[in-house]
């Protein structure tokens, strides 16, 4: 799974929330209330302090990376991340520039771009989302295929997507912690023509076991979010 999170991802969620992501997988993790943290921001935007300042109940954003598309999540997974607390649930990715959040670390990086954008919608938390998909294709029978003069190929294809979920205060910036988990698809295809469909179908499948994993695991993760920091 350590292909799935690009390194700088680790590195910089590590060195903030003081996790090991680079396993992926399954985590949830909570940053400390006394953690210091410093948001970089640019001579176009307003500075953030950086410091926790979550209020409840709360209004949630949620922002979306270009490899997770917000259509991904629907209008009932958004029922069930709003949990106690939790006030409404509005997707912003229509006020962010989407150039600018191609995955996870774009979007820590430039967060507060992020704010500054979405300053009038009086949001309190905004969750960053980005999914990673990894598939590898092992061939099967080689000798069935030179037998066939190529209409079998028999392959084998593993897909694997990780889906992360990273909680930051919608007005200072500070990292309140992250949430993620994982999807496993496997299936088999006998010729070319049926290799294709095999890995759009797996990889539909991993996403959705990924999806549904971590909405699972949100309430428990919001849970702690609240015990360190709840104002």
């Amino acid at each position: 799974m350590k292909k799935l999170l690009p390194a700088k991802v680790i590195l910089f969620l590590c060195s903030i929330l003081s996790i090991g992501l680079s396993s992926c997988g399954s985590y949830e993790t909570v940053s400390a209330p006394t953690q210091s943290q410093s948001v970089p921001v640019n001579k176009s935007v307003r500075s953030v302090s950086g410091k926790p300042n979550l209020h409840v109940p709360a209004r949630m954003g949620i922002l979306s990376s270009a490899r997770f598309p917000m259509h991904s999540l629907s209008s009932d997974d958004l029922k069930l991340l709003q949990q106690s607390d939790i006030s409404s649930i509005i997707p912003i990715n229509t006020y962010v520039d989407s150039g600018r959040r191609y995955q996870l670390n774009d979007m820590l990086h430039r967060r507060a771009e992020i704010i500054d954008s979405t300053r009038f919608l009086g949001l309190d938390v905004i969750l960053l989302c980005d999914e990673s998909v990894s598939a590898t294709s092992k061939q099967v029978a080689p000798p069935l295929q030179w037998f066939s003069l190529g209409i079998v190929n028999p392959e084998s294809h593993k897909t694997q997507a990780q889906l992360d979920a990273v909680m930051i205060d919608a007005r200072t910036g500070f990292i309140y912690g992250a949430v993620g988990d994982a999807g496993t698809s496997n299936g088999m295809a006998l010729t070319f023509l049926e290799s294709e469909f095999v890995k759009q179908s797996g990889e539909s499948r991993a996403s959705d076991s990924a999806r549904k994993q971590l909405i699972k695991r949100f309430p428990a993760f919001w849970e702690n979010v609240k015990r360190q920091h709840k104002r």
